[in-house]
This record gives structure tokens, C-alpha cells and sequence, in this order.
């Protein structure tokens, strides 16, 4: 479950200027590249039963990371350290982030069912520093065909469902 929790932290995003630093000053914010690593979670609203499985913990032996690259020109990249994931686009403007909307989609057919699990992610953060900030993200997950019922059992879910997540990130490395 921890996978459909945090597939929405394979995003890319863009940078701007932000006229204050990290105190409030004059110099321009920067925002560090590399990999930033998720340190706290919480789980605000949950209709699909995510806050039920205890795999959603990040605990300090398998932290939740991602990688953000400046692509120049106000654009970034993230992407999460999932080997399948694409990378997802964000702007950032001052020290608000926003990255595209995704949307995954799970064809339960090979397995003998007709349905087919749709989840639409959005994910904002505000930077704190340039190597500090928080996260909120909203999963929206639904589900299409007759076997819906049964892959909702399975996975101990109720379509359609929202989960609202939010926390803490911090850069970790190069």
C-alpha cells in the first residue's frame, strides 16, 4: 500500500525567483538540487483506508527519497527512487511548488477481473530554506468495471476514495 501512498512523489517541478532569503532578507532564494528525503508524514483525510495499512510509516530504515533537478529557466524535475517512475514536472514560484497532476492506472485484466484502478495525484510543497520545506498531497483514487467490489475487498479499499498526506522534506545529498 505504501506504493500507491507515495506514487505521486515521482514529480519533476520548475523553479523561480524568490527576492528574500531564508530570513527574509534581500538575497534571491535557491532552491538545492539533488536528493531530498521525506522526514515526517501524516495523514489528514482518509476515505480509502491508506491511514489502516502500516506500511505507510517512513520510519528511519526505508526513508521515502526523490531527486529534484534544476532544469533552468524556472523549470525542475523530481523524480522518486521507484525504477519505474517518470519524472513530473513543477514550477515553482517564490518558494511555492507545484507539480503536474498524475494519473496512474492499474488494468486488473491480466489477473482475471474486470476493472481497471484509476489514482489522480497533486503535490504542492513550500520551502522553508532552500534545503527545508513541506509537502501536501491528494491521491483521488477510483475504480472502473464489475469486478470493483472484489478488487476493493482485496485491497481493503472503498472506491472512490481521497487521501490528503502532508509532512515534512529536506534535502539529504547531492
Amino acid at each position: 500500500m505504501r506504493g500507491l501512498l507515495m506514487l505521486p512523489l515521482v514529480l519533476g517541478c520548475t523553479s523561480g525567483d524568490d527576492k528574500g532569503d531564508d530570513t527574509g532578507g534581500s538575497a534571491a532564494f535557491s532552491l538545492v538540487q539533488g536528493v531530498w528525503t521525506v522526514t515526517s508524514e501524516e495523514i489528514t483525510v482518509d476515505t480509502c483506508g491508506f491511514s489502516d495499512d502500516d506500511e505507510g510509516d517512513t520510519g528511519t530504515d526505508d526513508p521515502i527519497t526523490f531527486t529534484l533537478s534544476d532544469l533552468g529557466d524556472g523549470a525542475w524535475s523530481m523524480l522518486t527512487d521507484d525504477d519505474e517512475a517518470d519524472p513530473v514536472s513543477c514550477t515553482l514560484v517564490n518558494r511555492a511548488m507545484t507539480c503536474d497532476s498524475t494519473t496512474h492506472t492499474v488494468d486488473m485484466s491480466p489477473k482475471g477481473l474486470d476493472a481497471v484502478i484509476g489514482l489522480t495525484q497533486s503535490l504542492t510543497m513550500d520551502f522553508t530554506s532552500g534545503v527545508a520545506g513541506n509537502y501536501a498531497m491528494n491521491i483521488d483514487a477510483g475504480c472502473e468495471g464489475d469486478d470493483c467490489g472484489t478488487v476493493a475487498g482485496y485491497l481493503e479499499m472503498v472506491f472512490p476514495c481521497t487521501a490528503n498526506m502532508s509532512g515534512a522534506v529536506e534535502h539529504t545529498g547531492g
